[in-house]
């Protein structure tokens, strides 16, 4: 039996049509959407190896994009090539807004663009192996990946001319029409050590600075809410990138202002801040800023209202590369089955038992539990792992905080942050 398809066409061309005894184009459709979540990973992965200038990794709410676009292209294609008329509007608008903050940092144009040539080949060496398998007739698996290279390259040329235009519409917003372009142009020469003076700031550099970035609703106010609980009305603060907003506090009473910070500052719902650490002078400015940043980072995508980076310096070295840190994690207790409830009794279990010292006695008084369930416990995860926690105990802390930080990051749903599934 004859099988009819029409190819969708990518606006303003002209439909295609191909007769098969078979509908191979459905078929590499479906095979192709059974393989997103692999796809986006893949995709990912390429793109740290091809376009390394382009470090999407080094923004959270930019990293968010990137993968959303990348889902979201690879979506548009499986349903393009099944006669579904494509890129939407989600897809335009999932690109253009990854181009607005691409723009926003300050990552160059021609690297966006490569990561869509990139990723095009992906897809490419997809399609030619399912449709290789697929259909047994060279013939016409050649007539198949023609059609489907003339959608690709049309639907690629319309979602990258939107990108461009996106991108230089918002550099030239954010660089040259915006009111704190002058600062911000100023404070990213100081910071990444290119000038040691900020022209025009009453701010002393030489001081003991405290830096933090703030993110979601009502920014200036919290920073004010954050200068009075630090006690001190010397503040700088500029927009910055992904709608947050960089702040440095010039401290006197440098260890109780932090104390009050951490014991009772608590920003506005839908707000999130991320602290540095303490630190003084011109490279103190650069370096709290640095960690603040870094924070923000784990604080955005774990969807915390108050991070500091001293809590979180490990997971913030980490999840600069989020698939890095789920490979981590699934080498060290991907045998526990992290997909069972139950497992999370096991993790913590060992959680407080290496913080005991490996004390087994004191594990059980803090876990409420005889000392023998404990070696119980242990006993079933040495079983699963085929290895004495002992012999990987650095590797399981790293392991199990990670797993924390990861977990925290898939239920992120709040204002402050969005969904991030890993």
């Amino acid at each position: 039996m004859n099988a009819e398809h029409r190819l969708g066409p990518v606006r303003g061309s002209t439909t295609l049509q191909v007769v098969f005894d078979v509908d191979p184009i459905r078929a590499t459709s479906r095979a192709l959407a059974e393989r997103l979540p692999e796809l986006t990973a893949l995709v990912r992965r390429r793109l740290r190896e091809k376009v390394p200038t382009y470090a999407a990794d080094l923004d959270p709410a930019l990293s968010v994009h990137e993968t959303e676009r990348i889902a979201a292209a690879l979506q548009s294609f499986s349903d393009g090539i099944s006669g579904t008329p494509e890129p939407n509007e989600d897809v335009i608008r999932e690109a253009t807004s990854e181009a607005r903050s691409a723009a926003q940092a300050g990552l160059d144009l021609n690297s966006l663009i490569q990561t869509y040539r990139v990723a095009q080949a992906v897809i490419w060496d997809v399609v030619l192996t399912e449709t290789a398998s697929l259909i047994p007739d060279p013939d016409q698996q050649l007539i198949v990946q023609k059609h489907m290279s003339q959608f690709h390259f049309r639907w690629n040329d319309t979602v990258v001319s939107a990108v461009v235009r996106a991108y230089q519409d918002e550099q030239r917003r954010f660089f040259f029409q915006s009111r704190d372009r002058r600062l911000r142009s100023a404070l990213r020469e100081l910071i990444a050590g290119r000038t040691d003076a900020l022209p025009d700031v009453a701010y002393p550099l030489a001081a003991t600075h405290l830096a933090a970035v703030v993110w979601g609703d009502r920014p200036e106010r919290t920073i004010q809410d954050i200068a009075t609980a630090a006690g001190t009305e010397v503040v700088l603060s500029v927009e910055s990138i992904s709608a947050t907003t960089l702040a440095w506090f010039a401290l006197d009473d440098h260890m109780s202002a932090q104390e009050r910070l951490r014991a009772g500052f608590v920003p506005a719902i839908g707000t999130g801040v991320a602290f540095g650490r303490l630190a003084a002078g011109l490279a103190g400015f650069r370096t709290t800023h640095h960690q603040a940043w870094r924070a923000y980072r784990v604080g955005w995508l774990t969807n915390s209202p108050v991070t500091h980076y001293a809590d979180i310096a490990l997971e913030a070295l980490f999840l600069r590369d989020l698939q890095a840190t789920r490979d981590l994690v699934t080498q060290e207790l991907g045998p526990l089955d992290l997909s069972d409830p139950r497992t999370e009794l096991l993790c913590e279990t060992m959680r407080v038992y290496f913080a005991a010292g490996c004390n087994a006695a004191k594990a059980a008084t803090q876990l409420q539990v005889h000392e023998r369930t404990v070696a119980y416990r242990l006993r079933t995860v040495e079983e699963r792992l085929g290895m004495d926690v002992i012999s990987r105990r650095n590797e399981l802390v790293v392991a199990l905080r990670l797993l924390t930080a990861l977990r925290a990051i898939s239920s992120t749903t709040s204002p402050v942050g969005p969904v991030v599934r890993i």
